[in-house]
């Protein structure tokens, strides 16, 4: 799963929860936002990439809000929450097909000529 796939189901998971603690079907959620009920259940499973105005109008109509947090204090956050923290991947550098084919250069030192 892709972090923005992680991301999505992880909002999507606060949306339905706030949800129902607030005792709302599906359906309250869409009558309060004009969205069609199908819609908010793509958003609460995280199957949809949703736009961020989409994201703020069901947030607002159950009483959240969208921020940011900067990502070394993300796990603080989830714990305050009583939420797990996620395990996200980190982006590398992808392996070049040339790492294979090319002999890498000498190090310092190393470049001198062999004594025979």
């Amino acid at each position: 799963m892709s972090e923005s796939e992680s991301e999505r189901k992880r909002i999507g998971a606060q949306l339905a929860a706030r949800r129902k603690e607030k005792k709302w079907t599906v359906k309250d959620v869409a009558a309060r936002t004009g969205r069609q009920p199908s819609r908010v259940t793509e958003m609460e499973k995280g199957r949809t990439n949703s736009t961020l105005d989409a994201l703020i109008q069901v947030g607002e109509v159950m009483g959240l809000r969208l921020l940011y947090v900067p990502e070394d204090r993300m796990a603080d956050v989830l714990m305050l929450l009583g939420q797990r923290t996620p395990t996200l991947s980190h982006a590398t550098m992808p392996r070049s097909v040339f790492d294979e084919v090319f002999i890498p250069d000498p190090e310092d030192g190393d470049d001198e000529a062999p004594d025979h």
